[in-house]
């Protein structure tokens, strides 16, 4: 288990030079993108990076939203609800009303599969990964307590790959799990 606090994470410019993310962890073979998990922050309207082969999954984490637009479909993102579509489709960015922060997660779809849920109930979790399965887990609001004295804050990121978590929501708190499962 490895926990990234948001304040450690390094900005850097994205590919295409539009704004900035911070990745969180990846995974790569021979360089190329397996999964990875980054929070980028969204400026202003403009032009998405390429990645061809990937799919992506882009939750709001903070702002009132992007309608994330292509040549035959307009979908709207959000605080707190995910997004899908494919990396490498030309896509534009339209900002609702101001800047937002996002969770990006990417995935190769030939290697794995991603999926992300927003919990912001009072819950009482145990999370399980394995060794085809990771999870990490993002707080958004409040904080989140876990059996393992270490608890998590807004962009706190907290990733398993072969551990079992239990997660404490009060009501005051909301995360977002991300699930990855790598095929066989």
């Amino acid at each position: 288990m490895r926990i990234f606090n948001f304040s450690n994470l390094e900005p850097v410019p994205w590919k295409n030079g539009g704004g900035v993310t911070r990745e969180i962890a990846a995974f790569r073979e021979n360089g190329n993108i397996i999964w990875r998990l980054s929070i980028a922050d969204v400026a202003s309207d403009g032009a998405f990076s390429s990645f061809v082969g990937l799919t992506r999954v882009l939750t709001v984490i903070q702002g009132k939203g992007i309608v994330l637009c292509t040549e035959n479909r307009n979908s709207e993102a959000v605080l707190g609800m995910p997004v899908t579509f494919d990396g490498g489709r030309a896509t534009q960015a339209k900002l609702i009303d101001g800047p937002i922060r996002d969770l990006n997660v990417m995935f190769n779809p030939r290697k794995c599969h991603a999926e992300v849920i927003h919990v912001n109930e009072p819950s009482h979790l145990v999370l399980l990964a394995n060794e085809t399965r990771r999870i990490a887990v993002l707080g958004l609001r409040g904080e989140t307590r876990t059996d393992r004295n270490c608890n998590l804050y807004f962009g706190d990121t907290l990733l398993m790959e072969t551990d079992s978590i239990e997660l404490d929501l009060p009501d005051t708190a909301s995360v977002l799990i991300v699930t990855i499962d790598m095929h066989d």
